[in-house]
């Protein structure tokens, strides 16, 4: 932990670094690909034991833990093995699901459909949901766990910008063909988004994260034009970034990784505090090592 001083060097990370847990689970744990979602579903002083292991063979300077069901879906949560098939069985309806083993393609694409039409559907959609209820509803286990079980490691999680979360209520494709049709309803979901939004800081920061990335990737200049980022955008990023600065936590929440700095050229931004100074940094990825070797992705940072 940087405990609020300067960087020695920039840090080695990929973007999404759950992701890449489980697009590599199996070269990682040596396990099959359905034993993935059994630890999903674990006990969270169980889950997190392989995180050892990860932070053993992976080269990067900061961890992020996985998001984890709710407590009432891991409690009524099996695996059932038929004729060389895995299922899931939800003990609350009986119900079958065939897991994905195919992991690296096992959540889908974005979603087009749209449910918000208007200013009473987003109130009905769009939940605020405080700290305290996330908290309660298990989402954050993983990562308490994985503070309490590992002092010492370098803790990322993050929110999604207000725009990209649009998406979820509007479809992705619809979202854009509003900018120009619906601006009003636009900024009625991204201002009820993001209390929501400021919320799930509380709720990280309480979790003990040591770092917040805001991913806002969708903004980035070759999906939307500057105007439109500095209308749909930019005054909601900006509370965003000012409330995981002000963010209360009992460890060091000295880091916070803005994702779309892109429009100007750089992949990802560091905002660092330094004392009393906050700079920016740019962090450019290499997409020649990407996906290299095991299949491990680095990152190349350098001061813009």
């Amino acid at each position: 932990m940087l405990n609020g001083q300067a960087m020695d060097r920039f840090p080695v990370a990929v973007p999404y670094i759950m992701l890449l847990q489980t697009d590599h689970w199996c070269e990682l744990t040596g396990q099959p690909a359905w034993t993935y979602w059994d630890w999903l579903h674990q006990d969270p002083a169980e889950h997190v034991v392989v995180y050892a292991d990860f932070c053993r063979q992976l080269p990067f300077d900061i961890f992020q833990p996985q998001w984890a069901p709710t407590r009432q879906e891991r409690e009524n949560w099996e695996v059932v093995h038929q004729d060389g098939k895995h299922y899931s069985r939800d003990h609350r309806t009986g119900d079958l699901a065939l897991l994905k083993e195919d992991l690296p393609h096992a959540f889908g694409g974005p979603n087009q459909t749209q449910y918000v039409h208007d200013q009473a559907d987003a109130d009905r959609h769009l939940r605020i949901r405080s700290a305290t209820e996330r908290l309660e509803s298990g989402r954050y286990d993983f990562m308490c766990e994985a503070r309490r079980a590992y002092p010492d490691i370098f803790i990322m999680n993050g929110v999604i910008g207000t725009f990209y979360q649009c998406t979820w209520a509007v479809g992705e494709t619809r979202l854009f063909s509003m900018l120009y049709d619906e601006p009003e309803l636009i900024h009625y979901m991204s201002k009820r988004i993001l209390e929501d939004t400021l919320e799930d800081i509380r709720a990280l920061a309480a979790a003990g994260c040591d770092a917040i990335y805001i991913d806002d990737a969708m903004t980035t200049r070759d999906m939307i034009s500057r105007d439109f980022y500095e209308r749909f955008s930019m005054p909601y990023v900006r509370p965003i970034s000012s409330s995981a600065r002000a963010a209360p936590s009992p460890h060091s929440l000295r880091w916070r990784v803005y994702n779309a700095i892109s429009r100007w050229g750089a992949s990802w931004a560091l905002l660092c505090d330094e004392g009393d100074r906050s700079s920016l940094r740019g962090v450019r990825h290499r997409s020649s090592a990407l996906w290299r070797d095991r299949g491990l992705a680095t990152m190349e940072a350098r001061r813009r």
